[in-house]
């Protein structure tokens, strides 16, 4: 596409990283910095990947969005919990206290049956104690051999033994389930479940985009209260402690899956790291403009989106291309390969044509074509 560009309007381009090596927050002086503060003074004409929000628009103009990428966040995939903890996981805590509150009951109710019954027939009773013992051997499978002599506490006890019998096979088996097949912690998908987690922390990667404003300028008291606290670090850093638990990196979705599948996957498709079903920003990456070309820029862009070839590609690039990576002659495969605008990054050969151009990026300190870029994260 850019080979198209370059020949219909015979332009001569430089392609280079921002100065500040930033994507673009506005300051406190309502000037820009970085990608998008280059753009805003008319020291470059256009950019690639710069996300839209509405404080940019102000500034620049963009394409038409050609990739949707959501802002997620990474923490690290709970572990099965310690077997000792398996005689109680067959239940909720809800349904062990509702258990020891009927098991209770059920023993005042028949110590007051047989006390009433004692005083009107002169009989035998039964003292508190016994009662509420009578009523834990029938739930623990564990029943005494003498039965009540009177009828209410004949039909108590039978109640309470179906009720029993019930209770102790649904036990039984989710108990052997839980032995056999241990049961995973449930992730965590949303802020406020990572709220709940005690002593957890949380953090972005350097540059000031579009997640950094998401977080400043949030209304919502609990992400204004995680921006006071929130760690800023590389991305090495900020997976570092995601695995070693308890915290979370916020950072985009397409990005962040192929650095997972490149350098936390195993061969069989295992990952310690878990991507949040959350959304929390719906990304749009465009070009930011302040040329003249950005009409027909609009109307090739349009043409890759319809016909489904953006959506295509990148369906590809994350199922054939990680496919073949995860080979174990995929990266001595991928080494011996070069790419056309980056001669010295190795990148797996394309049959589309074109593919290459559109996927160009300028993230990053070096100038280099997407998936030049992943082979290199």
């Amino acid at each position: 596409m850019f080979l198209f560009i370059h020949f219909y309007y015979t332009l001569m381009f430089v392609i280079r990283a921002p100065v500040d090596g930033v994507w673009g927050a506005r300051t406190r002086n309502n000037t820009w910095t970085g990608m998008v503060g280059e753009l805003w003074r008319g020291e470059a004409d256009f950019s690639l990947r710069l996300f839209w929000s509405a404080a940019r628009k102000e500034a620049i103009d963009f394409t038409r969005a050609y990739i949707f990428e959501p802002f997620v966040m990474i923490t690290r995939k709970p572990g099965p919990l310690p077997q000792h903890l398996a005689p109680i996981k067959p239940f909720t805590g809800d349904i062990w206290i509702a258990l020891v509150v009927t098991t209770t009951l059920a023993g005042a109710i028949l110590w007051g049956a047989q006390r009433a019954w004692s005083r009107f027939s002169g009989g035998r009773g039964l003292d508190a104690v016994s009662a509420f013992l009578y009523i834990l051997g029938m739930l623990l499978a564990e029943p005494t051999d003498a039965l009540p002599t009177n009828i209410t506490a004949q039909m108590l006890v039978g109640s309470w033994w179906v009720f029993c019998v019930v209770v102790v096979a649904m036990y039984r088996g989710s108990l052997i389930a839980h032995l056999t097949a241990p049961v995973n912690p449930s992730p965590i998908d949303t802020l406020d479940q990572l709220l709940e987690v005690e002593g957890a922390t949380w953090g972005l990667e350097g540059g000031h985009g579009v997640g950094w404003d998401w977080f400043k300028y949030n209304t919502n008291p609990k992400v204004q209260h995680m921006f006071t606290t929130m760690q800023v670090t590389p991305r090495e850093e900020q997976l570092a402690r995601v695995l070693g638990g308890q915290h979370a990196f916020f950072t985009w979705k397409y990005y962040i899956k192929m650095v997972v599948a490149l350098h936390h996957t195993d061969i069989y498709g295992h990952t310690p790291l878990h991507i949040s079903k959350q959304e929390f920003i719906s990304g749009q990456s465009g070009w930011g403009e302040n040329a003249p070309f950005l009409k027909p820029l609009d109307r090739i862009i349009g043409r890759l989106v319809e016909t489904g070839l953006i959506d295509h590609w990148l369906e590809e690039l994350f199922g054939g291309f990680l496919a073949r990576i995860r080979r174990p002659d995929g990266l001595k495969e991928a080494a011996t390969k070069t790419c056309t605008l980056c001669p010295d990054q190795p990148w797996f050969s394309h049959p589309h044509a074109g593919r290459h151009a559109f996927t160009f990026s300028t993230a990053g300190n070096d100038t280099e074509c997407t998936l030049c870029h992943m082979m290199n994260l």
